[in-house]
């Protein structure tokens, strides 16, 4: 039974219910004003996105801007084909006879490199126009003293010689100074040129004496001398005048420079100078330790000779 019927307490309340919803219906009185409206609530959540709308139509086209500044040049194509050689054309009239060709080879020298003014000399040339007429001079600035003339022969040489060239015509040549370089210069009537440099003086210096020649067989006296006195010698052969050295060859002298060779120790005693007759003597002060040296005296000129000197100890 109670589990098919529901229970009494179950029924009872489902009468009050009813009972209750009927008095509230009975009681209900008319309907009052609407009330203020609530606050806002808050906003939802955003919806789903939806589907991409159609393209709209294309704006009208905008006002053109200003131009811009010119590019920079290209680079150059490249050359075209050449194009079809041309048919020949008529020979032309024959021209009027050219001058006579220029030597470009030609060239000049002298027989010295120094020319003085009281002298002669002898100017070459070679490389102008086969019998081709040239003048020389000396250019010197605005003044042109002639040297002389010549004929180039056939093969384009030609030489000028001047024996003094003081007794040339003309005021320039004494006023140059008494040294100096100046220009020698040839023209050819073809129109060859060359130029070479020369030195010149006044006049040549003088020649300096030959050296004198050393005398052969020249002698020495020698002796014997106490050390620390004076041994009196002479020698002859020398030349006349000739200035004579004294030295005593003491001994020699280790490889000091490292070349493998023994140098003499000397020691000088004085000077002279030989007679006329080429005799020279002389007082030599001899402070050596006792034993025999070599005296040798050597003029300027190279003349030589030499002699034994015996040095003695002191007495004591």
């Amino acid at each position: 039974m109670n589990s098919i019927f529901p229970s009494r307490t179950v029924v009872l309340g489902l009468l009050f219910s009813v009972f209750s919803v009927a008095a509230l219906v009975a009681c209900q009185g008319s309907v009052g004003a609407p009330g203020l409206p609530g606050a806002s609530g808050n906003p939802g959540l955003p919806g789903i996105q939806g589907p991409q709308g159609d393209s709209g139509l294309p704006g009208l086209p905008g006002i053109s801007g200003a131009a811009g500044n010119p590019g920079a040049p290209g680079k150059p194509g490249n050359p075209g084909n050449p194009g079809a050689m041309g048919a020949t054309g008529e020979q032309g009239s024959e021209g009027a006879d050219g001058a006579g060709a220029v030597s470009t080879q030609a060239a000049i020298t002298t027989d010295t490199g120094t020319l003085y003014l009281d002298e002669g000399l002898t100017v070459f040339g070679s490389g102008f126009n086969a019998f081709e007429p040239v003048m020389a001079y000396v250019d010197l600035g605005g003044f042109r003293p002639t040297l002389g003339f010549a004929d180039a022969n056939a093969g384009g040489a030609w030489s000028i010689t001047i024996a003094d060239v003081s007794s040339l015509p003309g005021k320039y040549w004494s006023q140059l100074g008494a040294s100096g370089i100046l220009s020698v210069v040839a023209e050819g009537s073809d129109g060859s040129i060359a130029s070479t440099p020369l030195a010149y003086a006044s006049t040549r210096p003088p020649s300096p004496a030959p050296p004198r020649e050393a005398r052969m067989g020249a002698s020495l006296s020698g002796g014997s001398v106490v050390t620390g006195n004076s041994i009196d010698v002479t020698g002859s052969g020398f030349g006349a005048g000739e200035f004579t050295s004294f030295v005593i060859i003491t001994g020699v002298s280790g490889d000091k420079y490292g070349t493998g060779q023994i140098f003499q120790t000397r020691k000088g005693h004085g000077t002279a100078i030989a007679t006329n007759t080429g005799v020279v003597t002389k007082s030599v002060r001899v402070s050596l330790a006792a034993g025999s040296y070599t005296l040798e005296a050597k003029g300027e000129d190279g003349t030589t000779a030499t002699s034994v000197i015996t040095v003695l100890a002191e007495a004591k």
